[in-house]
């Protein structure tokens, strides 16, 4: 669970310095989770970015195009059963959900 919460976060900080785009934050994140041993074959990230009502629309939640005071959120899910060392009935069919927000600045 950490480590998905850690990769979300740390999405979020890639996502906020204009430095990166979409497909470059969900490939670094699953590229992390696959040095812990998790197939990114299985890791879903979602990348938002709600725009402040001061600013353009940006289009296709592109966070190349976000500006000052845009929210932007990143969300890492991965199926509990696909990361489990033990298998589990309680969590077997549970996904593990990490998510990160940040105010571009």
């Amino acid at each position: 669970t950490q480590m998905v919460q850690n990769s979300a976060r740390e999405g979020c900080r890639k996502a906020v310095t204009g430095a990166y785009t979409n497909a470059a934050i969900t490939s670094e994140i699953k590229s992390d989770l696959t040095a812990a041993g998790v197939n990114s074959s299985f890791v879903t990230v979602t990348i938002t970015v709600t725009v402040d009502p001061a600013n353009p629309a940006v289009s296709n939640n592109d966070v190349t195009a976000a500006t000052t005071k845009d929210l932007v959120k990143v969300v890492v899910s991965v199926p509990f059963s696909k990361v489990a060392l033990i298998p589990g009935k309680y969590l077997g069919a549970k996904t593990l959900t990490g998510r990160g927000s940040i105010r571009y600045e």
